[in-house]
Formats: C-alpha cells, structure tokens, sequence
C-alpha cells in the first residue's frame, strides 16, 4: 500500500533544521512520528540512506497507544519543549486527539 505523508512539521533542533513526518494510507490514519533532516535546506534535500538511496530516518517516535485506524502521531516540539517532543493521537473510543509528552528528544542522544 502506498503511505502518504500528513501534516508534516519543521522545526529546529540543535540549530540544525528538521522535518518531522507522519505517514498514514486510506486503512491506517497515521503511524507515529519519523524524523528527517536535510543535506541542503536552501533546496529542501532530505538526507540520504548511502546503501538505499531513500531518505534516512534519524529517528522514529511511536505511537503512546496502540496502532489503529484513526492512528495519529503529530509532532511538534521547540526549544521550550523541555520534556521532549509533543504528538497527537486520535482516540478510537472517544474520537478526540490527545497530547502526550513523548520524553523522546527529536534526535537519540549520542
């Protein structure tokens, strides 16, 4: 099946630009956060896996709940994000979108 990418969101990180990403299809709304950087900004060139030639994914936040349907994953996250980056799901049961504080930074700590 082909994913397509929804509400994707740029944001700064260590004074390095990055986009963060979430990809869903028509049987699931959204997998989680995947995170991108880029070789040339001024052109919007998303780093490159050397082996694969397909973008890098420098790091992946998943989903707080389980995967379903509706899914979800939308991040966010700047400087006052002291806890790490922020995403929204979407509650199957209620049908509203959460916050949650991921306690994950955009990037693994090297």
């Amino acid at each position: 099946d082909k994913f397509v990418c929804l509400l994707p969101q740029f944001y700064r990180y260590r004074k390095q630009p990055y986009l963060a990403a979430v990809f869903g299809n028509d049987k699931i709304a959204a997998t989680g956060t995947q995170i991108f950087g880029f070789s040339n900004i001024s052109k919007a060139t998303l780093l490159n896996d050397q082996v694969t030639g397909k973008p890098m994914i420098l790091n992946y936040i998943p989903l707080h709940s389980r995967l379903t349907k509706i899914g979800g994953g939308f991040a966010t996250y700047n400087d006052a994000c002291k806890s790490g980056v922020i995403t929204a799901e979407r509650s199957g049961d209620s049908g509203r979108y959460e916050m949650f504080q991921t306690q994950r930074l955009p990037l693994p700590v090297e």
